[in-house]
């Protein structure tokens, strides 16, 4: 069973500078299409100041911070028990290419099921400008199989 005293953990915090050729490999790989995301001439004559950044993007953002856990490591169990459940973003501020954002990412709850079989993992990610404005609020929970 994973301890209910991880609840508050941190499993990545730092700041990130948002680059381009990271959002166009982004935008390409998830089929994103539009020109706000892939050329920043575009972006400008949108009125942009660059690159737009897509929503989920800020799901991959805590892959660059120094010191960042996989969720497997901070929960003790077996990558290969655990499976993503869901996922959701509360989005607050438009962010782009050029900015730098602090991520925070701590699990916030966990929830036995199904007798013990499976637990359920909540980790909440807030992305923020760096001028204290949010940019958004994620919402992630896995699915920790036992036995």
């Amino acid at each position: 069973m994973i301890s209910p005293e991880l609840i508050g953990t941190c499993v990545a915090a730092g700041t990130v500078l948002i680059e381009r050729s990271r959002l166009r490999l982004f935008a390409a790989a998830v089929g994103l299409r539009e020109p706000v995301y892939l050329d920043a001439e575009a972006a400008r004559a949108a009125g942009y100041p660059d690159l737009l950044v897509p929503p989920t993007f800020c799901f991959t953002l805590e892959t660059d911070l120094p010191g960042r856990r996989p969720i497997p490591q901070v929960l003790g169990v077996a990558p290969e028990r655990v499976l993503h459940g869901e996922q959701e973003i509360e989005w607050v501020n438009d962010a782009f290419a050029g900015q730098a954002v602090t991520v925070d990412s701590r699990i916030t709850g966990i929830e036995s099921r199904k007798g013990g079989a499976i637990e359920l993992v909540e980790r909440r990610t807030d992305v923020i400008h760096a001028d204290g404005r949010p940019v958004a609020h994620l919402r992630n929970v896995v699915v920790v199989k036992r036995g």
